[in-house]
């Protein structure tokens, strides 16, 4: 009897203190289950078919409650054992059991355009044997495509060639579409927004060309060298590339892959050590080389010859004249990857991060310290690869470009 006088102790005092909450409800088609809250915050998750869901969701304001037993937990707070919800509706019954194994999960909607950040609350978990699950699906752009620093700097002696080479197959019918390079076109269109917002590079000053062919950067390449020539020395030249690289197999020597050509005609395409001379024949403040690309004959996806399993070591490029400073996304015998969550390749995507954390008041040596450090970590955890980004220092440049500033 003492047992029976303090159960209905517990079940008067906790119907007193807590009570549905008749005007908010949850349904998880996948489980088939509402969750339903209290006053007291908590939640239960009932099993409800679903063709049965829309009549108790309409109803559900109505809903009879029956056969409700509480307990004390071990905290001396209330915990729901027992329910019965009567649909008044269809007059079927629902069953909440604690001993019940029922699950419920809810999506997080992480909206990511620009300008817009929506973020859901966080899911509670529920109590007894329940099992509640939460996801986050990504929608739009990366965080780093969005939110982009606007730092009102004016460079106007800067200019920038930025360059996406994301598919190769439009001009090469016998690769596949794995030969192609994820995100390169969102890397460059990226980056060149950080070169005029955070950098402070006239807009004009910019030429980004996505999907070129070889005459298009030859042409483009002219014309970026054309602004030192003219400048009186006053002009800081960046040159940004994204893509595929790849190494001549006789001599070992880099070239950048436009994409019309093929691996089979690799001299076609831009020589490394070629572009270093041409961006270095006049005299600069400085000039920037940012390559996202590996020259070992391997890739993002796959290389421009994977199916043959061709890697070679790329000849190591000395650089004689000029300011000139070169990020390179790996060493040379490593490939360039991509981090897919992110939608950049993982050597863009963390170059254009510390951007925007720093809002572009870094230097050369904080930037190259910072990639050297994340990207192998990051690469290694999402891609079971190795990749060390490389920096490449011109003769003249050795006793000052750490101090540089992006």
């Amino acid at each position: 009897m003492i047992e029976l006088f303090t159960q209905e102790a517990i079940d008067s005092i906790a119907n007193s203190e807590i009570q549905l909450n008749l005007e908010f409800v949850q349904y998880d088609a996948d489980n088939e289950s509402f969750k339903i809250f209290f006053s007291n915050k908590k939640s239960i998750i009932v099993k409800v078919p679903i063709d049965e869901a829309p009549s108790f969701d309409e109803n559900f304001s109505k809903i009879i409650q029956a056969n409700k037993n509480f307990t004390l937990n071990k905290n001396d707070e209330f915990a729901l054992l027992h329910l019965e919800l009567i649909n008044p509706g269809s007059k079927k019954t629902y069953v909440y059991d604690s001993k019940e194994d029922v699950a419920f999960s809810s999506t997080k909607l992480n909206l990511q355009f620009e300008d817009i950040e929506i973020n859901l609350p966080e899911n509670t978990i529920a109590s007894g044997k329940s099992s509640e699950k939460a996801k986050t699906i990504t929608i739009g752009k990366s965080d780093v495509d969005i939110n982009i620093p606007d730092t009102k700097k004016m460079r106007a002696n800067t200019f920038a060639l930025v360059i996406g080479n994301e598919d190769y197959t439009k001009y090469q019918n016998n690769l596949s579409s794995e030969s192609n390079v994820k995100y390169a076109r969102n890397d460059a269109v990226t980056f060149a927004k950080y070169a005029e917002k955070t950098l402070g590079i006239p807009k004009e000053n910019i030429t980004v060309v996505t999907d070129a062919i070889s005459s298009q950067i030859k042409r483009e390449l002219i014309r970026l060298i054309n602004k030192a020539k003219y400048s009186s020395e006053k002009a800081e030249l960046i040159f940004y590339f994204s893509g595929h690289g790849f190494p001549d197999l006789q001599t070992q020597e880099a070239y950048i892959m436009p994409v019309d050509i093929s691996s089979t005609s690799v001299k076609d395409g831009i020589k490394l050590s070629k572009l270093y001379s041409d961006l270095t024949e006049f005299e600069t403040q400085k000039v920037t080389v940012i390559l996202d690309a590996c020259f070992s004959g391997g890739g993002r996806n796959q290389g421009l010859l994977a199916a043959k399993g061709v890697k070679v070591k790329p000849k190591e490029e000395i650089l004689d004249k000029g300011n000139l400073v070169v990020f390179s996304a790996s060493t040379g015998e490593q490939e360039s990857l991509f981090y897919n969550d992110k939608q950049h390749g993982i050597f863009t995507y963390f170059l254009l991060k510390k951007l925007q954390e720093s809002k572009g008041e870094i230097t050369y040596s904080e930037m190259a310290e910072y990639l050297k450090k994340i990207v192998p970590l990051t690469s290694s955890d999402i891609n079971y690869k190795e990749q060390n980004p490389q920096v490449n220092v011109s003769k003249e440049a050795l006793n000052n470009w750490g101090s540089w500033e992006f």
